[in-house]
């Protein structure tokens, strides 16, 4: 009876240790429990390619003179985030944090026809910074007997903080009437920031053991804001980027 006893504690060990992919068992005179819970530190920046239609209703014209469509950020992204194995190669994973994110738009150039002068060609330009608290979940799934792991998920964001600055940019040759080749412009016109949006992403990412208990994930991703970054008018943003986290198990 005490053999049978010895022989199903070293199965159930031997299922639990690889759960994770961790091999962190000093000897088999030392046997060690690999954890299913893990909970550490969670960073992320990417490049995003902003999309939509932002018109802009200058002072004193009936109608928009220009419309955002284009435009290019830097996402920064910091937090916590846990993971859950909930079978020996499947976790469930959840995160929280903070974004901050810098969006430029351009909108397409103007020419402007003066008397007795040269068409005075400008362009108008938007720059965008908001904060974002986050919260996802993610079900992550490990890749064979590999150290990758994919992962599917969904973020969401609760703006905090949004700042635009518009201004107006002669290309070329000339001055405004004022002697300068910026003018600053009010951003009224403009729709306000969202106060909530949600994106979709995957990603892939790699584990590697570090010191007992202890991993490092480096990680791509990709995501697309699935609701607009704008409470009045279309603007998507589709975001590549690198991740990284430290994790421990508990």
């Amino acid at each position: 009876m005490r053999t049978w006893a010895i022989l199903v504690v070293m199965l159930s060990l031997c299922c639990e240790l690889p759960a994770q992919g961790f091999d962190w068992q000093p000897s088999p005179r030392r046997p060690y429990q690999a954890p299913t819970s893990f909970i550490g530190l969670d960073a992320a920046i990417g490049l995003a390619g902003h999309s939509g239609n932002l018109p802009y209703l200058e002072a004193d014209i009936a109608n928009p003179c220009c419309s955002y469509e284009r435009g290019s950020g830097v996402p920064i992204r910091f937090g916590l985030a846990a993971e859950f194995w909930v079978a020996p190669t499947r976790a469930v994973g959840l995160e929280v944090g903070l974004l901050t994110h810098s969006v430029a738009f351009t909108a397409p150039e103007q020419s402007l026809v003066r008397a007795g002068k040269d068409p005075l060609v400008t362009r108008y330009e938007l720059s965008v910074a908001t904060s974002h608290m986050t919260i996802g979940a993610s079900l992550r799934q490990r890749l064979g007997s590999s150290m990758f792991i994919a992962a599917a998920g969904l973020r969401g964001g609760v703006l905090l903080s949004a700042a635009m600055t518009n201004r107006e940019v002669i290309v070329g040759a000339g001055t405004f009437a004022s002697g300068t080749t910026v003018e600053d412009l009010p951003a009224t016109g403009i729709a306000d920031a969202s106060g909530v949006y949600f994106e979709p992403y995957v990603s892939l990412g790699y584990d590697l053991p570090l010191s007992t208990g202890y991993y490092l994930q480096p990680s791509v991703m990709i995501g697309y804001t699935a609701s607009s970054l704008s409470s009045l008018h279309p603007w998507h943003a589709t975001t590549v980027g690198l991740g990284l986290r430290v994790m421990k198990g508990r």
